[in-house]
C-alpha cells in the first residue's frame, strides 16, 4: 500500500490539517480505515488517535482509493469539532449499546407472558 498527499491545508479556525489523499494499493484488497489512518500517521508525523477520515472512495477496477482526512493538533478539538458518526466510523469512539424504546427486557417478558396466560385461564373458567 503506497499513499500519496494530494492536498494539505491548515485550517487554523478548528485547529487542524485537511488532507486530501490517494491510496495505490494494485492487486491488494482495498485497505480499512485503520490502516489508512496509520499510514497517514506516519507519513505526517501526526497521531493515528487525532486523524479523521471523512471520505475513501475506492475507484473501480484500478486498485486506487482516493479519501479526505481532517488531522487534529489535540484530541479535545477532535471530539469537540467532528460529529459522532464519524469518530464511530474511525472506532475513535465506542459504540453504547442502548435499549430501544418499547423494547422489555428478557425477565419481563417471561412475566408478562405468564400473566396473560393465567388471565386467559381466568377468562375460560367463567
Amino acid at each position: 500500500m503506497e499513499l500519496k498527499i494530494l492536498s494539505e491545508e491548515e485550517n487554523k479556525l478548528f485547529n487542524r490539517t485537511e488532507i486530501r489523499f490517494e491510496v495505490i494499493h494494485e492487486g491488494e484488497p482495498t485497505p480499512s480505515l485503520n490502516d489508512v489512518r496509520r499510514k497517514l500517521a506516519l507519513t505526517t508525523g501526526g497521531m493515528s488517535s487525532h486523524i479523521v477520515i471523512d471520505k475513501f472512495k475506492t475507484l473501480f477496477g484500478i486498485g486506487r482509493s482516493i479519501g479526505f482526512a481532517r488531522i487534529y493538533k489535540n484530541k479535545d478539538d477532535m471530539l469537540e469539532y467532528e460529529p459522532e458518526y464519524l469518530l464511530k466510523r474511525n472506532g475513535l469512539l465506542e459504540e453504547k449499546k442502548e435499549e430501544k424504546e418499547g423494547e422489555v427486557s428478557g425477565e419481563e417478558k417471561e412475566g408478562s407472558k405468564e400473566e396473560g396466560e393465567e388471565a386467559k385461564k381466568e377468562q375460560a373458567s367463567e
